[in-house]
């Protein structure tokens, strides 16, 4: 059975009174282990399983001066995947691990100042609040960025059945598209956020990216630590490979000859609104130290052995934005519904999309390169979701199952692209 660590610490900042014996209330809990008490609190050890439970639990009954937080531990990563390193599963054999030696694991570049994360007591955890930060526009301050970790492992994961824990899927997207950029001090400038794509039988393969519209926050490399906050919109559009399928030009040509915008394109990408899980009123959502604690990951998922630390985010489907016609907004949704389809309901509205991103190890910033890098995604001039640090891995449930579209939509996929054409045409 997997195990999982969690830190109970007092909240001294708070000003709540402590219960009497809390600790004694954490060791008589069913299935806990106390591992250790020190300064910082109580280290607990339980089943990874059980820990959203366990965790929902104690903050109910040790009340708002405690705060919760997952403990990394090291594990033995499983074998690597055919044509993979064996020091990184993931990485092809010629690009080298965050931490394959001793000098990554042991230092950070020069230059390091460090101070914005302490600059303000409100952007401390257990509960970092960064609303006194403007949100920035991601590509305004590059000649600011002086440092920056990539996201080497950006592990997405959602339920391919909206409402159904079981229905959860994990997929890798392609790395070294998303990247954390940051002065000396730590104060975050700029967040590159990945791109991911689904076929569709009739229409070709389809491109999704989560493009960020806001940031800002702190990264603090000495400590491994980071808070951040974004906004971010969902964006849709079809994939130059799908621009030689007949139907796709067909229904181009229909938009062109009525001066309507097609999504052939990232300038012209269907676009989706995103908010603060369980706050449709909130467009901006955090993005916070440590893996998720809602769900489990499974080993395939996790990358403590290679990556530098870890963050986690995540954020709510909302619906399409308006394009000002009626056509295109029920075309839009069309292929929002079959990438729905092809992906397992990635961009259903309603549907929390997760993901726990792992950082590689801090490296100076070439602005110039950080510049072309945004430009390019910006673009997004590679073909079909492509990624010049290697492969996104295929969708799979926690048991290592293929993810597989429903057959019986797919096999009637085509009728309702007609039966779209034979209403507006």
């Amino acid at each position: 059975m997997q195990r999982v660590r969690l830190l109970i610490a007092v909240d001294r900042a708070s000003g709540q009174a402590n219960p009497p014996d809390w600790t004694r209330t954490i060791e008589r809990m069913p299935g806990v282990r106390v591992v250790s008490r020190d300064a910082r609190g109580v280290q607990i050890e339980a089943s990874r399983a059980d820990a959203p439970a366990l965790t929902e639990r104690l903050e109910r009954e040790l009340g708002p001066g405690f705060h919760i937080e997952p403990v990394l531990e090291r594990r033995t990563m499983p074998g690597p995947l055919p044509g993979r390193s064996v020091a990184n599963p993931l990485l092809p054999p010629t690009q080298k691990s965050a931490m394959t030696s001793p000098e990554t694991t042991t230092s950070i570049p020069p230059g390091w100042k460090g101070g914005f994360p302490t600059s303000n007591p409100a952007f401390a955890y257990p509960d970092p609040d960064l609303s006194s930060l403007p949100m920035l526009g991601n590509l305004e301050n590059i000649d600011l960025l002086q440092r920056q970790q990539k996201v080497l492992w950006p592990e997405f994961s959602w339920e391919t059945v909206p409402g159904e824990p079981d229905s959860r899927c994990f997929q890798m997207f392609a790395p070294d598209i998303s990247r954390l950029g940051y002065t000396d001090e730590g104060r975050v400038y700029s967040i590159i956020c990945p791109q991911q794509g689904a076929c569709s039988p009739s229409l070709g393969c389809l491109n999704v990216e989560v493009t960020v519209t806001g940031n800002r926050g702190w990264a603090d490399e000495p400590n491994k630590d980071l808070a951040a906050d974004m906004t971010v919109e969902a964006r849709l559009w079809f994939s130059p490979s799908a621009h030689q399928n007949k139907l796709v030009q067909f229904l181009w040509h229909v938009f062109s000859q009525n001066d309507l915008p097609f999504p052939s394109d990232k300038a012209n990408a269907i676009r989706i609104t995103t908010h603060k899980a369980g706050d449709p009123s909130q467009p901006i959502f955090d993005v916070r130290r440590g893996e998720t604690t809602k769900f489990e990951s499974p080993p395939f998922a996790r990358h403590e052995d290679v990556a530098y630390t870890v963050g986690h985010l995540e954020v709510e489907i909302g619906p399409i934005k308006p394009s000002g016609s009626k056509q295109v907004d029920e075309f839009n949704a069309l292929v929002l519904q079959l990438f729905n389809a092809a992906s397992g309901n990635m961009l259903h509205e309603g549907n929390v999309l997760t993901w726990n991103v792992w950082f590689n190890h801090p490296e100076l910033v070439d602005q110039e390169e950080w510049r072309d890098h945004a430009e390019k995604w910006r673009k997004s001039i590679d073909a079909d979701h492509g990624s010049p640090g290697g492969s996104r891995t295929p969708a799979r449930f926690f048991d290592g199952t293929a993810f597989q579209p429903v057959e019986a939509f797919v096999g009637r996929e085509l009728g309702v692209v007609l039966d779209w054409l034979k209403k507006h045409l």
